[in-house]
């Protein structure tokens, strides 16, 4: 995923075509369990997400579908693929493979501790 902020907004965009969260990226924990047994492993996690950082500090409310911040979001889209130009960030060729010899776990596990799944070829 990729972000970028003003004072007033932050937009976050996921790049990985995923709709839930990847549960081994958060460390396993008795916060986590109580998070999980409250449905945590079915949230929907959007594709974009944008906060109003005055009114929602806490980024709680994504605001993205609210049709009067259509100039904002217009306006954030246009800020992060600019920023992902004049970075040339490799996201902007498509997914960025796991280097060679590089292990990662399974993004539709549940913990960090389970066994590594994939490795970089």
């Amino acid at each position: 995923q990729r972000a970028v902020r003003t004072r007033r907004y932050k937009y976050i965009r996921r790049f990985d075509g995923r709709d839930r969260p990847v549960l081994p990226n958060i460390d396993d924990s008795p916060s986590k369990s109580l998070l999980l047994e409250h449905g945590l492993a079915n949230r929907p996690v959007p594709e974009e997400a944008l906060y109003d950082l005055v009114f929602d500090p806490q980024e709680a409310r994504n605001v993205a579908s609210d049709l009067r911040l259509f100039p904002v979001l217009r306006d954030m889209r246009a800020r992060l693929e600019q920023w992902m130009q004049a970075t040339d960030d490799p996201l902007l060729r498509g997914p960025v493979p796991l280097p060679p010899g590089a292990v990662a776990n399974d993004p539709d596990g549940v913990s960090p501790n389970e066994p590594t799944s994939i490795v970089g070829e």
